[in-house]
């Protein structure tokens, strides 16, 4: 069953979340059909749309450029690991429309599997917006290749996300409020989407390469995050957290 974009509009008001996905994605189009098909082989629907040449226009200014980019988010990172006095990692790539980067709480390795527990955020380039969630992952490094005895193997990494948190909760509370007051005071006006809201889907919505699912909120806002279609069974916090940011 699809959890689709849905609030209650008496109480709540989350229509600027809607607008921002609707300005520069296009919906209710199906890229399937023969007659919307693009010719040319290294082009896709969504790269023929006329807004994605403005978020690649912005992702170019605020990422690409190396000095906007230290400015606007490499010193934002540098206050936050002076606070925190931990690992800050930068995950902004041109991929994806937003500032990204996570604090890494642990980093531990047993064998060949490595487990990592890190605070990940992500300020959007769409609109005034931004996520904060902890992640706790495991990864596997298994040797793999073509099989046959003649071939080499090499090491490839399977990472798995085991458990989401969606707010400031046990051993991530403090580092989530640093990390939310941190933004909040370098992006003011900016707010908090919660994650109940992150993980739900606007119907007829379509990203660049995900033709064959159903794209969340937070894939348009933000990036690709497969675990948010995992159970809700694997998150724990508060899913409704920063909804009062929200309220009418």
């Amino acid at each position: 069953m699809k959890n689709l974009f849905s609030f209650n509009y008496d109480t709540f008001n989350y229509w600027p979340i809607y607008d921002a996905v609707k300005k520069y994605y296009p919906l209710g189009i199906d890229v399937n059909r023969q007659d919307v098909r693009i010719t040319k082989r290294s082009e896709t629907f969504v790269d023929n749309y006329p807004a994605n040449k403005d978020i690649q226009e912005l992702i170019h200014e605020n990422i690409f450029i190396q000095k906007n980019h230290s400015t606007r988010w490499g010193s934002f990172q540098k206050d936050l690991q002076n606070q925190t006095a931990k690992r800050i990692r930068n995950t902004s790539n041109l991929m994806w429309p937003c500032f990204s980067g996570n604090v890494v709480l642990s980093n531990k390795k047993n064998g060949n599997c490595i487990y990592s527990s890190e605070l990940r955020f992500a300020v959007s380039l769409l609109g005034p917006f931004y996520t904060i969630y902890g992640a706790d992952s495991t990864t596997l490094v298994l040797h793999s290749g073509i099989p046959h005895p003649d071939e080499p193997t090499y090491p490839v990494r399977f990472p798995s996300i085991n458990a989401i948190t969606a707010s400031p909760y046990q051993e991530y509370e403090s580092t989530f409020q640093i990390v939310q007051d941190s933004i909040r005071k370098c992006f003011p006006g900016y707010r908090l989407v919660p994650f109940v809201i992150n993980t739900m889907r606007i119907e007829g919505l379509h990203l660049d390469h995900f033709e064959e699912q159903d794209p969340t909120i937070h894939d348009a806002l933000f990036y690709n995050l497969e675990n948010f279609t995992y159970s809700m069974r694997r998150v724990r916090g508060d899913k409704s957290y920063g909804c009062d940011e929200w309220r009418i």
